[in-house]
């Protein structure tokens, strides 16, 4: 959350692009409010709306995170920003959202979750690596300063030649994304499933973390009375492919 000002969701819900970007707004006179989640990864709207000010400017949420596959319930949030500014007489502050998640995994619709500016990248689902995309709300209009300035082009936010093979390749993976989606969805949550359930009927003393009822294509599995590295030593086999660190 910025103030004149911000406010961000969890520090442990939000990728490191946006809190590194919020880190760097608090050494330009921003104040920035990082608001905890609730035990199931999910934010807490009493807990956005105490933390709203008349001067918040911004409030940017995770749409899906990237480690529990927590889903945050985006329209609600929008409601409680417009329910805020109209009983305080203020103008409502921008909702922003990482959405590079949940590009390709669920239904995103910007008018009907009230969002104001959004983050995608193409490289989610499998288009060209080095290519993104962002929404900006023009209804009510959405001031961005630009990134470059030059030539004028992307309306003055990105001024340069535009990549033209990575703009096709990334709205070509857009469409076949939004074409595959309900099925890819069943295939991901029967694949999870199958995975949930053979690891807990072999292996005790397991806790499933976020919102079951979040993405299924991210399962995150605690094992206790074992430390990570010791967990990932013992898994190498040449059928896994395994990690110590979540990449994102």
């Amino acid at each position: 959350m910025l103030h004149h000002s911000f406010v961000e969701a969890d520090i442990w819900q939000e990728h490191k692009c946006v809190l590194d970007s919020c880190r760097y707004l608090s050494t330009q006179g921003f104040e920035v409010t990082y608001l905890p989640v609730m035990p199931n990864g999910l934010i807490s709207l009493s807990d956005l709306r105490a933390a709203l000010r008349p001067d918040t400017s911004v409030v940017s949420v995770m749409m899906v995170n990237n480690e529990i596959g927590v889903i945050q319930p985006m329209a609600e949030i929008s409601e409680t920003l417009k329910a805020y500014a109209k009983e305080n007489k203020t103008t409502k502050a921008f909702f922003h959202t990482d959405a590079a998640q949940a590009l390709g995994k669920i239904p995103i619709d910007v008018e009907e979750m009230g969002i104001d500016a959004m983050s995608l990248s193409g490289h989610k689902i499998y288009g060209p690596k080095g290519v993104g995309a962002a929404y900006v709300r023009r209804r009510p209009r959405v001031r961005i300063e630009p990134l470059i300035h030059g030539g004028g082009q992307e309306r003055g936010l990105r001024s340069g030649t535009v990549p033209s093979s990575l703009v096709v390749g990334l709205g070509e993976a857009c469409r076949i994304a939004k074409r595959e989606m309900a099925a890819d969805h069943e295939r991901v949550k029967g694949l999870a499933n199958r995975l949930i359930k053979g690891i807990t009927s072999e292996v005790d003393h397991i806790v499933r973390n976020g919102d079951p009822n979040g993405y299924p294509g991210c399962v995150n599995l605690s094992f206790a009375y074992v430390e990570g590295e010791s967990l990932l030593m013992a898994l190498k086999v040449s059928y896994h492919l395994l990690s110590y660190f979540i990449n994102c």
